[in-house]
């Protein structure tokens, strides 16, 4: 019985940032192996059988599922230039998701592209949250973390405020945040960044409360 695990079911304990194959790591039963290799002695005729043992044992070695190898296949029968393929062509198919641990999403955040990532649900949820892009994250079917879940920071949230921080100083405190956004573009180190940006952040939540209790006292 072949064993797989595409992404949207492995987002468990050993899944880290970087690239992670969608196939996952398994095996190859009989029944695909044999249609598979069918297919591509119909499209190349001339290939030898010694070709097929050695294509066989390194499906085994770098862990082939079934579903990564029926993709393989139909790619390289669409795909390659005749008259023959080679092995190294099969073996290194892949389609693969990368997931971004919070450092790396700082950036995206700070690029203004952080909306186009979700959390991803982990199986145990104490370990390093991960993101990937919604793009992925439709394609493959992976389990996500709900917004009203989380904040991108991972702390817990706020409770709603009833009075708003007053606009320009919120206006004051998003140029010094963009200010600080540029400088980490070009020169600060990622940890130099994240201490400037938490920061910033304390000082919008400071403003906001100097606000908030000022109305309090005009309304008494």
């Amino acid at each position: 019985m072949p064993t797989s695990s595409p992404v949207s079911m492995s987002v468990t304990l050993e899944a880290k940032p970087g690239e992670v194959s969608v196939y996952g790591q398994g095996s190859i039963s009989p029944t695909t192996s044999a249609r598979e290799m069918k297919k591509i002695r119909d499209a190349f005729p001339k290939i030898s059988d010694g070709w097929y043992s050695v294509l066989s044992m390194q499906l085994k070695a770098n862990g082939f599922t079934d579903e990564r190898l029926t993709s393989a296949v139909n790619d390289l029968i669409a795909t390659c230039e005749y008259p023959e393929p080679t092995i190294a062509r099969i073996l290194a198919f892949d389609r693969k998701v990368t997931f971004l641990d919070y450092p790396a999403m700082c950036e995206k955040w700070a690029q203004g592209l952080g909306k186009f990532y979700r959390m991803v649900r982990r199986a145990d949820p104490t370990h390093q949250p991960l993101w990937a892009s919604t793009d992925d994250v439709e394609r493959y079917h992976l389990p996500v973390v709900e917004r009203e879940e989380h904040n991108p920071q991972g702390a817990t949230p706020r409770a709603p405020r009833e009075v708003p921080a007053s606009k320009e100083v919120v206006e004051k405190v998003r140029a010094e945040m963009d200010a600080l956004t540029m400088k980490a573009k070009t020169r600060l180190s990622r940890e130099a960044f994240e201490a400037n940006r938490k920061r910033a952040q304390e000082a919008l939540r400071s403003a906001t409360d100097e606000h908030a209790n000022q109305e309090a006292e005009r309304e008494q």
